[in-house]
């Protein structure tokens, strides 16, 4: 990601509890160039660690710590060099958030001088353009519990590439057919998209 991640790759990750995001980066024509780590902290206490370890980004989860975002952000700056993702989870996609549109920019406006992306969900998504005018690149995101149909995909990554400059889609397939419509919609997209998949005891993978 960060400024070398550009509008001829995408990225396609997975993830389980006890190991860091990896994120397969592709050019247009779905060859692998790298693969990049993300480290998703619910600490910033952990960075210097994450970093140690190989993450080449780390993406704090504000919703998930206790205290000021502005000093949660400093404190990871304070000893790690890599790339920061900002997110804010709400609630009705699976976070700990349980603000307004308000409340969300309240927590978040003080954080975006100090990280390199935003993650912002459609909810959000009017304040896009705020993120946009301080130079930050947005991932605009989409978590849901179920199998969305294909149709509804393409809507929805219309809508989320709208206001965002990478696309992060995550929905839970129910068996093999949902797997299938999945991988035909990360084939046909625009990218760069991320569109990792739950599949209960199953990696994220595609």
């Amino acid at each position: 990601m960060k400024k070398w991640l550009n509008h001829t790759c995408f990225f396609i990750s997975f993830s389980c509890s006890t190991r860091p995001e990896r994120i397969f980066l592709y050019t247009a024509r779905q060859q692998i160039v790298h693969m990049k780590i993300v480290a998703a902290l619910t600490n910033p206490v952990h960075a210097a660690r994450a970093q140690e370890q190989g993450a080449d980004l780390v993406e704090l989860r504000l919703a998930l710590m206790e205290g000021d975002p502005l000093a949660l952000v400093q404190q990871c700056r304070s000893g790690c060099s890599l790339p920061v993702i900002a997110t804010i989870r709400s609630a009705q996609e699976g976070g700990q958030f349980f603000g307004d549109a308000k409340d969300w920019i309240a927590q978040m406006a003080a954080v975006i001088p100090l990280v390199d992306y935003i993650d912002i969900e459609p909810r959000f998504a009017a304040f896009a353009p705020r993120v946009k005018a301080a130079g930050k690149m947005i991932i605009s995101s989409h978590h849901d519990g179920g199998m969305l149909p294909l149709h509804d995909l393409c809507i929805l990554e219309r809508d989320l590439r709208s206001f965002g400059d990478i696309v992060k889609i995550i929905v839970t397939p129910q068996n093999e057919e949902d797997i299938l419509e999945l991988i035909e919609f990360t084939h046909a997209i625009k990218k760069p998209a991320d569109a990792p998949y739950d599949a209960g005891g199953v990696d994220r993978l595609i």
